[in-house]
């Protein structure tokens, strides 16, 4: 649906992946979300995005410390097939965070009882032969929280990055 909004660190590092796994962009879709693991699914309406939430995105993200996440083995829910951190933690902490001050916005409407991070390789079954693990492990810099919109035919984009704390 069109102005849904979402919060999610990007991780460009599974792409091949994804390309392995046979995912294509839908055709009339001019820009999907890159490769990802959703923070907080669906998130605030398009319309309550104003300067106090900003800030409070800024805040929240400032005072979450960046990490480095190796994503190291291949999972499935039903009919997804996804590429799962080895250390799930810091993804968990960062919704639990979101969700605690948004309780409005669980995690996917709420409708799982847990978080499991994970970056969306495909949907459906894997092509015949397509082999994942020989490009394992992936390992992403995670230093921002990104907020995108679906703009519906248009395809989702990030309308705002809030960097995360600097470890070092």
């Amino acid at each position: 649906m069109s102005g849904t909004t979402a919060l999610l660190v990007p991780a460009l590092a599974a792409v091949p992946l994804q390309r392995r796994a046979g995912t294509r962009p839908r055709r009339f879709v001019r820009r999907e979300q890159p490769a990802h693991v959703t923070i907080v699914w669906p998130f605030l309406p398009i319309d309550r995005l104003d300067e106090s939430t900003d800030r409070e995105l800024r805040r929240l993200a400032a005072g979450t410390a960046a990490f480095t996440a190796r994503f190291d083995r291949i999972g499935s829910f039903p009919d997804v097939i996804y590429l799962a951190p080895e250390d799930p933690a810091p993804f968990v902490a960062l919704t639990r965070s979101v969700a605690g001050r948004w309780p409005e916005c669980p995690p996917y409407g709420g409708e799982f009882p847990d978080v499991i991070p994970h970056v969306t390789l495909r949907r459906g079954e894997l092509p015949a032969g397509a082999r994942l693990e020989d490009l394992l492990p992936v390992t992403v810099r995670v230093d921002e929280l990104h907020l995108a919109v679906d703009h519906r035919w248009r395809g989702w984009r990030t309308e705002r990055r809030y960097a995360l704390r600097s470890s070092g």
